[in-house]
């Protein structure tokens, strides 16, 4: 398996570099533009990256109702 993957990303590997201190465990979003890092950042614990759907439906899970605005 890592023989055939090294086959496949050899000509389009890039090493990204992100400072994290020593002791962090945790989660990051990472914003990448031609292989070059142009930011991050940690996520806090009770932090989550989800779609507008699954927003809606977490939402509508806790008994929230969800509605579209009327159209004009």
């Amino acid at each position: 398996m890592t023989r055939l993957l090294s086959k496949a990303t050899k000509a389009v590997l890039n090493e990204v570099i992100i400072h994290v201190a020593p002791e962090f465990s945790g989660r990051l979003t990472v914003y990448i533009e031609n292989g070059e890092l142009k930011a991050y950042r940690p996520y806090a614990p009770e932090e989550i990256t989800a779609t507008m759907r699954t927003f809606i439906e977490l939402a509508e899970r806790a008994g929230w109702k969800v509605t579209p605005p009327e159209e004009s």
